[in-house]
């Protein structure tokens, strides 16, 4: 490994030269931004938001300086230059899917002490025949059962890093056939399946960022009875890697995981607690609309339990090594729309958005905003583009007199669909790996983006209109 960075790593000359080229980008671009919006006579408020917001987003993208001074930075600078007030820039701590988020960290790290998730992927890959094909299922199949168990994105870094390991396991190095498990893990059988499976630190940063124009119910049944219609997308992804990337060499390795399986030995009596709590976190989620709390309590109370005496299964030293980073990040991202919602500037987004959508034809509807959300993603984070532009979205549907929930199932589809590892932190560590090739990502994503624009405009459009949304 440390051989592998030592080639990898630039030059000091090469890396002076990007770095220089990356800070005058940051700096250029937001000032000729500002001033074409105020040769354009737009309010000069507006204009201080976009320069300052594309300011972040690009020191976000080039990484120049660690995401927390970037975070604290955008939000301080909102207050700074009297563009909105601290408590309206710094409310996302207020937001549950904050808490969730951190609750599905807390739950991660416990994880990370067992070996329940080694345990299930070697399981499902000897169920499903130890083939090529059976791989790419079997880590679908545990992406169902972590996102719905333990959703969150330190689950996706978990699902990479084991995607990893069974590329090293087999010897396959950097090829086409590691391209394929490796985004197959992440891509199909973590990001995808989010798209019927609620994620609530993912898809619940829209409706947060919404919830001061519109006022709307998110639970796990709602968020699957409308979008299970999506689940063949999975299977058809997953023929298509098998077809693109599979080796004829491999042949099956079923034996060599029995083995693996056999080594680790029986469960113990502290993991069998920890299933027993995950169960239970399980139950309250789908029961959600019967009993009415909040999915939030349930992020809070089940990590938490498990630092008590009679489970004793998270360790003190375990908290420092959480990545608070994540969550700073997520509530400045929160805070970008709640800025953007103070000032107005849905409004006027809105206001394009329906004189240039066709209101007449629903697939050019959810299809445009899904092709939105991927532009988006070139410049934006996910977290920022779904923290940013909910409230937009919102007033999209009420414009357009449709349901808000295909307005923002587009969009949340269009910001998991992205072509270059670089536009979300998963799939840059997915890449970072070093096993996959770009030529192969950028193959793949390609035609997964358009598979899921045509899928999205007949078969979505088409069941959400027989539902009653359009």
């Amino acid at each position: 490994m440390e051989n592998l960075i030592k080639k990898t790593m630039p030059s000091r000359s090469e890396f002076l030269s990007k770095s220089a080229m990356q800070w005058h980008l940051t700096i250029i671009i937001p000032l000729v931004l500002g001033f074409i919006l105020m040769r354009n006579h737009v309010d000069m408020t507006m204009v201080m938001f976009l320069s300052v917001t594309v300011t972040g987003i690009l020191m976000f993208l080039f990484e120049r300086v660690h995401m927390v001074i970037t975070s604290l930075l955008l939000m301080t600078a909102y207050v700074l230059f009297g563009i909105a007030p601290m408590e309206t820039v710094f409310s996302g701590w207020m937001a549950e899917s904050i808490w969730i988020t951190f609750g599905c960290l807390v739950l991660v790290m416990v994880l990370g002490n067992t070996t329940l998730v080694e345990r299930v992927t070697f399981h499902l890959i000897i169920l499903s025949g130890g083939t090529y094909k059976g791989i790419l299922f079997a880590l679908i199949g545990l992406g169902i059962i972590t996102n719905l168990l333990v959703p969150g994105v330190m689950v996706g870094v978990m699902i990479a890093a084991l995607a990893y390991s069974l590329c090293q396991t087999l010897g396959l190095g950097k090829s086409k056939a590691s391209a394929g498990i490796m985004i197959g893990a992440l891509g199909v059988g973590f990001y995808d399946v989010e798209t019927f499976i609620l994620s609530p630190g993912n898809y619940t940063l829209i409706t947060n960022s919404a919830s001061d124009v519109i006022d709307l119910t998110v639970n796990y049944w709602i968020f699957f009875k409308d979008n299970f219609i999506f689940f063949p997308i999975v299977i058809i992804e997953a023929l298509i890697l098998n077809k693109l990337f599979a080796p004829k060499e491999m042949g099956n390795i079923k034996d060599k995981f029995q083995d693996k399986l056999h080594r680790l030995g029986s469960i113990n009596y502290k993991e069998k607690k920890l299933i027993g709590v995950l169960i239970l976190l399980f139950l309250y989620l789908v029961t959600q609309p019967l009993h009415n709390f909040s999915m939030w309590y349930g992020f809070v109370f089940a990590p938490t339990v498990l630092f008590f005496p009679f489970f004793d299964l998270g360790k003190s030293e375990d908290i420092p090594k959480i990545n608070f980073s994540i969550i700073i990040f997520m509530v400045a991202c929160l805070g970008i729309g709640k800025t953007a919602v103070y000032i107005g500037i849905g409004e006027k987004l809105a206001l394009w958005a329906v004189n240039n959508l066709m209101v007449e034809h629903p697939p050019m509807i959810v299809g445009s905003i899904f092709m939105l959300a991927v532009a988006v993603n070139f410049l934006m984070t996910p977290f920022a583009a779904m923290s940013s532009l909910g409230g937009t979205l919102a007033q999209i549907a009420s414009s357009l007199d449709v349901s808000f929930y295909p307005i923002s199932y587009a969009f949340f589809f269009g910001c998991q669909t992205i072509f270059f590892p670089y536009e979300t932190a998963l799939y840059a560590i997915l890449y970072g790996f070093g096993n996959i090739r770009l030529m192969d990502f950028l193959k793949f994503m390609t035609i997964r983006a358009i598979l899921w624009l045509v899928y999205l405009m007949v078969i979505g459009t088409g069941y959400w209109n027989l539902i009653g949304y359009f």
